[in-house]
């Protein structure tokens, strides 16, 4: 029997999807807006929030901070699962409905990374890990992968807040790091340059964004993605794509 090639086997993996996904929020304008300014100017601007786990440690003010522990965020989730990033009860962070489905193999070759995940279920266990990757904070290289870091479990460090637990290592969370600069993608006509596999957003938007960017689809996140299937294996054929999307 012959052997199984690995790239084959990973085209029809369901819980390796080939996107990576970026949700909006209300935030300033509200979801929808914030999504039709990402798609009118194709860039996903880079956020000075600080979401690395490493900003803990820190008890003073750092300078340049947002160099060493902000990022641009983005989910591995599948589609079909998308939803449960929405309308979660207590989320300090709450998703919306709209956003861009990115194609993963375009994502890695500019600077995006899933994030670094480590585990502090038993408290303590991770401060003297990231205590230690600390002493490299005087590298040049720091600022590329110190807002990657990020842990499940029990806040670490002196100045974390008061609650004392997270964990949302169920996100499958990717992130450029902000010394890497805003995220300007393409999508259109031109397959080897598009970077975009589809929008989403509410069904009730769905005419609205597709009349404003012609070619590119949209599908509900809402609904399961066989609701839209041929859409989206039209796409797929567009893109040349080998991988199952349905």
């Amino acid at each position: 029997m012959s052997k199984r090639n690995i790239q084959d086997i990973l085209h029809f993996r369901r819980d390796l999807p080939p996107f990576l996904v970026h949700l909006t929020r209300d935030r300033k304008n509200p979801a929808k807006e914030n999504l039709i300014s990402i798609l009118d100017s194709k860039t996903l601007r880079q956020s000075r929030e600080h979401i690395s786990s490493m900003r803990f440690l820190k008890d003073q003010k750092v300078e340049n901070s947002e160099e060493l522990f902000a990022a641009i965020c983005v989910t591995e989730t599948p589609l079909e699962f998308i939803h449960c990033l929405i309308d979660i009860q207590g989320r300090q962070v709450n998703l919306e409905p709209y956003g861009v489905v990115f194609l993963k193999d375009k994502l890695k070759k500019k600077n995006f990374h899933p994030a670094l995940y480590f585990n502090n279920s038993v408290e303590g266990h991770a401060d003297p890990i990231l205590k230690a990757i600390e002493t490299l904070s005087q590298s040049a290289e720091t600022k590329k992968f110190f807002p990657l870091i990020t842990t499940f479990g029990h806040l670490v460090g002196p100045s974390k807040p008061s609650g004392g637990w997270h964990d949302f290592y169920w996100e499958r969370e990717w992130r450029r790091p902000f010394c890497y600069g805003d995220f300007s993608f393409s999508f259109g006509e031109d397959v080897d340059n598009n970077d975009v596999f589809c929008g989403l957003c509410p069904e009730d938007d769905i005419i609205f964004f597709e009349e404003r960017y012609p070619g590119l689809p949209f599908i509900d996140p809402m609904r399961p993605p066989s609701w839209y299937a041929k859409k989206l294996i039209d796409r797929r054929k567009d893109l040349n794509m080998r991988h199952a999307v349905v």
